[in-house]
């Protein structure tokens, strides 16, 4: 039988969630051209270093 989450796994699972929350509103901007117009693009290249290592651990 798995233990009910513990105080520490619930900020984790949280950041997670932010994160996602970011990516998702990062590539919606992105595909509408707020980004372009904004000069913001450079969002899109930092995300994809944020991700760039859980692909690798995965």
């Amino acid at each position: 039988m798995p233990s009910p989450p513990t105080a520490r796994a619930v900020p984790h699972a949280m950041a997670f969630a932010l994160f996602y929350i970011v990516a998702i509103t990062i590539l919606v901007l992105y595909f509408t051209g707020w980004l372009a117009r904004n000069n913001l693009e450079w969002l899109v290249l930092a995300l994809a270093v944020a991700v760039f290592p859980a692909v690798i651990y995965l």
